[in-house]
């Protein structure tokens, strides 16, 4: 019962103290995603000032270039490619700055012998002990021992499965032992 409740306690520690928003810093590498807002600004131009959401196709439209594909491109790349497409004849030498507003999380779902099982968003990276603590931890009936991951195979007909022991991550302190999770992966926590 002790144990369960450090491993809890551990738990909330590595949710509060973990990285998983996008910070101002992580701006120009941060890969642009579907429903991502974006604040685009161009030096001198007010009228070109614009907060857009990415559509769910990965495109987004701006004045004098229209519509271009962003999903999947870091902001730097899509600056770069605003610049270059307002510098084709419309503005002398473009400054483009993009902020990234609003990230449209990923999602995990984490069921099984959890404290609140259920759809989970994401931004950054996020490890299935991060998932875990986002479900509120393990049951008292959760095993640290007992966990796997189904990921979608490549060909989507089935699932990967990946299993976790994740109090042998903790006992160790060997991070590789914590697998970082993909997008739509289903973290099953048994008995």
């Amino acid at each position: 019962m002790k144990e369960r409740f450090l491993l809890n306690v551990f738990l909330l520690l590595v949710y509060v103290f973990s990285p998983v928003t996008l910070r101002a810093e992580d701006n120009s590498d941060y890969q642009i995603n579907q429903g991502d807002i974006l604040e685009i600004t161009v030096a001198g131009h007010d009228d070109l000032h614009r907060v857009v959401t990415v559509t769910p196709d990965g495109m987004l439209s701006f004045p004098f270039i229209g519509s271009m594909t962003v999903k999947g491109k870091k902001v730097q790349e899509v600056s770069t490619a605003i610049e270059q497409g307002l510098g084709d004849g419309y503005i002398k030498y473009p400054q483009v700055n993009i902020s990234v507003q609003k990230v449209k999380g990923k999602k995990v779902f984490v069921y099984g012998e959890v404290n609140t099982p259920g759809a989970y968003e994401f931004t950054g990276d996020m490890t299935v002990l991060r998932a875990i603590t986002l479900a509120g931890g393990l049951s008292k009936f959760g095993s640290e021992s007992g966990i796997k991951i189904l990921r979608s195979s490549p060909d989507k007909k089935d699932y990967e499965t990946i299993r976790v022991n994740l109090k042998e991550a903790i006992n160790s302190g060997n991070k590789n032992k914590d697998i970082t999770i993909q997008e739509g992966d289903i973290i099953v926590v048994s008995e």
